[in-house]
């Protein structure tokens, strides 16, 4: 039981002066302390500057407020006295069983000491903590092993697509001249993207990987309507990039830039760098299709 005295307005500012005074005499830069003379100043000032207010009722109230909370702390530090030793045993069954299984092994919790955001770091993490507990699981776990798994499935994405893309060029063009010409901008957009995730420190993974498949796409596009347009009505300058062919190409190539190159401002890490690599990959393949593979036809129809 606590025994409450009754508060002594005038021992009660006699005390906050006192205080504000050691406050006062202190030499430190200490914020704490110089806020809170501040306060104590201000308060005692506004005591002597009441304007008809009764300063015992303001002091009385400030009693109040900074004994409100003190019988409930002191309970608990009665409480925390009380402490007795215990086991696991005695531990919630709700938290227990987050914690020991049926056969009473504990699980234990393994801290990185690097940010696992970074994706070197977190595969070393995983790797180091399986060198040693070769069945761990948790989180980075799973999302390592599921980055390399959609890592693994867009590069075989990228390879199928390739080769079936290749045969059915093959099938209807049925030249393999034409062909070869068509890939161009492909196979220079995939050299191209994957010289500058190393330059620029950007590693495949699963979030931007996507842009392997899209090059395909877009880049196999662009090369059939140069090729076909050079085979059916070719100009009479033998410039391709002189044709209305070449400028609905630069105009769609600019607008497919445009679109993926609003991904590279997102705040999402994973998104920006997707469109880091879709902007690289399409600039390339526009490249290619325009300069690259025009020059390569001149030279063909040239010979």
């Amino acid at each position: 039981n606590l025994n409450v005295v009754k508060p002594d307005p005038e021992a009660l500012r006699g005390a906050l002066t006192d205080l504000e005074r050691s406050l006062g005499a202190q030499t430190g830069e200490d914020r704490v302390e110089q806020a809170l003379g501040g306060a104590l100043r201000e308060f005692l000032g506004g005591l002597d500057h009441s304007g008809g207010a009764d300063p015992a009722g303001k002091l009385l109230a400030l009693d109040r407020m900074l004994r409100a909370d003190l019988p409930r702390q002191l309970e608990r530090l009665a409480d925390g006295l009380q402490a007795h030793p215990f086991t696991s045993r005695d531990l919630p069954e709700e938290l227990r069983e987050r914690w020991i299984n049926g056969r009473g092994e504990a699980l234990v919790e393994i801290a990185p000491v690097e940010n696992i955001n970074d994706n070197a770091a977190a595969e070393r993490f995983v790797s180091s903590v399986r060198s040693v507990v070769g069945r761990a699981t948790g989180l980075p776990v799973v999302y390592t092993e599921a980055s390399k798994t959609v890592v693994q499935s867009f590069q075989l994405a990228f390879f199928y697509a390739f080769i079936m893309v290749s045969v059915l060029l093959f099938v209807f063009l049925r030249r393999f001249a034409d062909v070869l010409l068509v890939l161009v901008p492909i196979v220079f957009a995939a050299l191209v993207t994957a010289a500058v995730t190393v330059w620029w420190g950007i590693p495949f993974n699963f979030a931007n990987i996507i842009a392997l498949p899209l090059l395909v796409g877009v880049g196999v596009d662009n090369g059939i309507h140069m090729v076909h347009r050079m085979r059916t009505e070719p100009p009479k300058s033998g410039e391709p990039f002189r044709t209305s062919t070449s400028r609905a190409v630069f105009a769609c190539g600019l607008t497919t830039i445009a679109s993926f190159g609003n991904l590279a401002f997102s705040s999402h890490l994973g998104m920006a760098s997707m469109g880091q690599l879709l902007t690289v990959g399409m600039v390339a393949t526009l490249v290619a299709t325009l300069i690259v593979l025009p020059a390569l036809l001149r030279v063909k129809v040239g010979t």
